[in-house]
């Protein structure tokens, strides 16, 4: 199935007091903003409180409710990250080695001795310890561009490896999550179709 959304098609969403209601999000108003303009898509996306609304035709994108990252095959969404991509320039002072840490998340994915291990290896590997809960998407999309390597847990700030260049390498630490006996593999499936894995 192939997924077209057209340009004069509005996008409605939940305002960002309505998502912070039902989910402990890791990022600000702010950063959703910037998304969304950096997209180019401040101009047709509506935030709607929560409530019953109205409307002559609806259609919604979403996989089943344990996999949002379904959506993350969707030819239209990946051409925003290179869209954002196009428009970033190499800076070579930018660190070229990161780990990511989520020790701030709600779910930290790894356990306290992976985490510290991965932590002191890397750090005597001249990798730099970045943590994309305290930056918003315009530090965070130039990270990604400019650097050579990454060491990440399994989690959301993996699809910003999107805009990496070609020459991006991704070790994600990956483990079985909710109990469901598989491995999510959307992150190493957007790596190794970019040969970044």
């Amino acid at each position: 199935m192939k997924y077209q959304v057209s340009d004069t098609c509005i996008l409605a969403m939940p305002d960002y007091r309505s998502r912070t209601q039902c989910f402990n999000l890791t990022y600000s108003q702010t950063t959703s903003d910037k998304a969304f303009a950096l997209g180019g898509l401040e101009q047709r996306v509506t935030s709607l409180p929560v409530g019953l609304y109205h409307a002559r035709k609806l259609r919604f994108l979403w996989s089943k409710p344990s996999e949002p990252t379904g959506s993350l095959g969707v030819p239209n969404l990946r051409s925003l990250f290179s869209h954002i991509r196009a428009n970033l320039t190499f800076d070579a002072r930018a660190p070229r080695r990161l780990l990511f840490s989520r020790e701030d998340a709600v779910e930290p994915r790894v356990g306290d001795a992976a985490r510290d291990l991965t932590r002191r290896m890397c750090l005597e590997r001249g990798f730099t310890i970045m943590r994309f809960e305290h930056m918003d998407l315009c530090a965070q999309a130039p990270a990604l561009f400019n650097t050579g390597c990454i060491v990440a847990p399994h989690g959301a700030g993996l699809v910003n490896t999107l805009f990496g260049r070609d020459d991006l390498r991704v070790l994600e630490l990956n483990s079985e999550l909710d109990g469901d006996g598989s491995m999510r593999a959307c992150f190493f499936q957007i790596a190794t179709e970019r040969n970044q894995s």
